[in-house]
């Protein structure tokens, strides 16, 4: 197989969070990264009569971690987060990746928030990060940006 001459990278990545009324913020203005794991549950038995398993599909499971650039201002992606981690609830989280343009990857579902984490330390000029991890409420549809 040829070397490939499309490989791309995530730096112009879209990510949009439902606000507390149902609509979608986007929040890529203060998002440093993502990461998206997705599992497929099986199962295992092993018999008399044979040396390999047995091995089945189970359900799926997924767990997105975004991380955010702090800012306090109302709206970007710590706000949000603060937020959702104090009220509950589901909302949709939507990632376009590598960017917005048609053919490229979208995937999109209702999340529950599980964690909000943020520090600081005092001899840092470093920006502050917020980091959230959550888990699916429902299906995640992967799919392609048709327009």
């Amino acid at each position: 197989m040829t070397q490939s001459t499309t490989v791309a990278n995530g730096k112009n990545s879209s990510i949009h969070v439902d606000d507390e009324n149902g609509a979608p913020v986007d929040v890529a203005g203060t998002g440093n990264s993502w990461q998206l794991d997705v599992e497929n549950m099986t199962g295992q038995a092993w018999t008399y009569s044979g040396e390999w398993p047995i091995t089945l599909d189970g359900k799926s499971n997924a767990k997105l971690t975004i991380k955010f650039a702090y800012s306090p201002t109302q709206n970007e992606g710590a706000d949000l987060m603060r937020d959702w981690i104090n009220n509950k609830g589901a909302r949709t989280i939507t990632i376009d990746y590598p960017d917005s343009s048609v053919g490229s990857d979208r995937v999109t579902g209702d999340w529950r928030i599980n964690d909000f984490s943020t520090g600081a330390k005092a001899q840092d000029g470093e920006p502050m990060f917020v980091e959230c991890t959550f888990s699916p409420d429902g299906t995640i549809t992967p799919g392609k940006i048709a327009s």
